[in-house]
């Protein structure tokens, strides 16, 4: 475990943290405070978690620069990444997360694509509900595109969201919720 973490700190860098198997874990330290992953700060990152293994910070983001690119993979029945607070998804840059074969993405709160030219996409993918994305904190709120371009794709998964939502939250944004067939969404 550690304090906080930056992959992919400067222009032209790219850093990839991989996770694989059973009992495989990391989490950021927590003393006051829970501490955060940043991926791709202005450079690139990639994340993988598979085949069981668990990513466990309190706080972070992705894409921070509007020319980092930022690659997550959560792959696997139980691999889990777990966010306890905030964390924005594409500030500037852009973010593609795909959750799939019994995957998990839990977090407090969830923003996407938060300044105009961001943009951000979500893809769950599985059978019988199986790969989900759950945003805990009912107090907080959902947003798909605050003020660049967002979608969340589900086809044979689940969300399951304590949150307010909202889709597409300002003056130029986008915002796109595709459910498919076979999946359960509970706002």
């Amino acid at each position: 475990y550690s304090r906080e973490v930056v992959i992919g700190q400067y222009p032209d860098s790219a850093g990839s943290l991989i996770l694989t198997g059973t009992n495989t874990s990391w989490t950021t330290m927590y003393d006051e405070n829970w501490h955060g992953i940043f991926f791709g700060d202005y450079g690139d990152a990639n994340l993988s978690i598979q085949d069981n293994a668990r990513l466990y910070h309190g706080h972070g983001n992705s894409a921070y620069g509007s020319e980092s690119n930022v690659n997550i993979d959560v792959n696997g029945i139980d691999s889990y990444w777990y966010v306890d607070g905030q964390f924005d998804m594409s500030i500037s840059g852009k973010t593609n997360v795909n959750i799939s074969n019994g995957g998990m993405f839990e977090v407090g709160k969830l923003t996407m694509a938060l300044y105009p030219n961001s943009s951000a996409q979500i893809n769950i993918t599985g059978q019988s509900h199986e790969s989900e994305l759950q945003i805990r904190n009912s107090w907080e709120n959902f947003v798909i595109g605050q003020q660049g371009s967002a979608a969340v794709k589900v086809d044979g998964s689940k969300i399951l969201n304590y949150a307010t939502m909202t889709i597409a939250e300002n003056t130029g944004s986008t915002g796109l919720l595709d459910i498919h067939e076979g999946s359960w969404v509970d706002c």
